[in-house]
């Protein structure tokens, strides 16, 4: 977790703009470069007093901070969305008054979406697009249906009335060879985002959202990804298949193969 804002200035939460500038120019003096030539560890003391006074010094940013938490200084924080949050849950969450797509215009559905990096529709236990933690707890396996291939052919009209086999050939994505289906190859270390658990938190403030690592998929693992299938694990490849044609058909039919799909 970063380090809170008022104590890396040395004030309280309740400073005035006075306080906190005064606090500001004695630590810029205390840690910068100048007074401290090659301390490293100053230099980085001064990087973070000078962040924390940006965000302090400014009464619009101070706010969100003293709101929101930390999420309110990373890059590409939405206040207008984060309001809307806010609102949802003061609403009673989705079990209680505001419906979706009701927060000072914002559409609550994409609102989770973007703020948490979990695309739209795709909820958990907990009715929500994520697993909160203490209440979706480990999010569930989803069945996950194969896509399907298609191939063309042409029949004869007697072949159409009386039905056929045809030997078709289709592509589907097969194992890469170089790195067994695995999509990566080489040495094996542990993930740098999760440290090894494969989860990551996000979230505003005490509402902390605990999900799959980008980065390892869950694993908790990290090797260079393979070259040869660009990490997919796969490569396309054809293959022959089989298929009875019924009686019957005409221009256009579809035939469906059971489990002859892309997995």
């Amino acid at each position: 977790m970063a380090e809170d804002l008022y104590t890396v200035l040395g004030v309280g939460r309740g400073a005035t703009d006075a306080e906190i500038k005064k606090a500001y120019r004695k630590a810029a003096r205390k840690y910068h470069p100048d007074v401290n030539p090659g301390d490293k560890k100053a230099e980085e003391e001064f990087k973070k007093v000078n962040a924390a006074f940006e965000i302090l010094s400014d009464p619009k940013k101070r706010r969100l901070y003293d709101e929101f938490g930390e999420d309110a200084a990373k890059f590409g924080f939405d206040e207008k969305k984060a309001e809307a949050f806010r609102a949802y849950r003061a609403a009673g969450g989705a079990a209680g008054g505001m419906p979706f797509g009701g927060a000072e215009g914002v559409d609550l559905g994409d609102l989770f979406g973007e703020i948490f990096g979990s695309p739209r529709g795709r909820a958990g236990r907990s009715g929500f697009p994520f697993d909160f933690e203490g209440f979706g707890g480990e999010p569930q396996p989803r069945v996950t249906r194969g896509e399907d291939l298609t191939a063309k052919t042409t029949l004869t009209l007697g072949e159409a009335v009386l039905g056929t086999e045809r030997s078709l050939i289709v592509n589907r994505p097969g194992r890469c060879q170089k790195c067994q289906g695995q999509g990566t190859f080489g040495p094996v270390s542990t993930c740098p985002t999760c440290g090894g658990s494969g989860r990551t938190r996000s979230g505003f403030g005490p509402l902390q959202v605990n999900r799959t690592c980008p980065t390892c998929g869950g694993s908790g693992k990290a090797a260079q990804i393979c070259p040869n299938c660009g990490g997919e694990g796969r490569l396309p490849e054809s293959q022959r298949v089989t298929v009875k044609i019924p009686p019957g058909v005409q221009t256009g039919s579809k035939v469906r193969v059971a489990g002859q799909g892309a997995a």
